[in-house]
């Protein structure tokens, strides 16, 4: 039996609730948005969906407070099970190695259940490569990120 503890506590950070057993009687479920899962029988084309909703919440709760272009860093939100051409975000420098830590707890967390399942890798996107450079500023008091052409 897998351990699904891990998913639990992610699923409770996303306010998501956790039945009783009488949900699904003897199985190990989840419930959110009213809808019982029993882990194990989450298919392939979910989980990507799963880690993808997971990720834009580490991100989107990441600070972004600032008061100059110095405050803020470029984050990575790129995940192996998850095609994607590039995730770059802007947050507070203060909230970057957090926010790193909890990309990678997302990664392994979802993406570890993916390949634990044997489900196909992410299919590469045909990605366009890009004549500007992201940069980290802050813009109103919030980081932003901003392209600037290549030299």
């Amino acid at each position: 039996m897998q351990d699904i503890a891990p998913l639990c506590t992610e699923f409770d950070r996303q306010h998501c609730e956790i039945p009783t057993p009488t949900c699904i009687a003897g199985s190990p479920v989840l419930a959110c948005n009213g809808t019982c899962t029993v882990i194990w029988n989450l298919s392939c084309d979910e989980l990507p969906a799963l880690t993808a909703a997971r990720v834009t919440t580490v991100v989107n709760d990441a600070s972004r407070n600032c008061s100059r272009d110095s405050d803020c860093a470029l984050a990575q939100a790129d995940l192996r099970c998850v095609p994607s051409c590039g995730n770059v975000h802007s947050v507070a420098s203060i909230a970057l190695e957090d926010l790193r830590r909890s990309i990678a707890q997302t990664e392994g967390l979802y993406c570890g259940q993916a390949e634990s399942r044997g489900c196909p890798a992410p299919i590469q996107l045909p990605c366009v490569p890009s004549l500007q450079t992201p940069q980290a500023t802050c813009n109103a008091g919030q980081c932003d990120v901003t392209y600037v052409p290549l030299p």
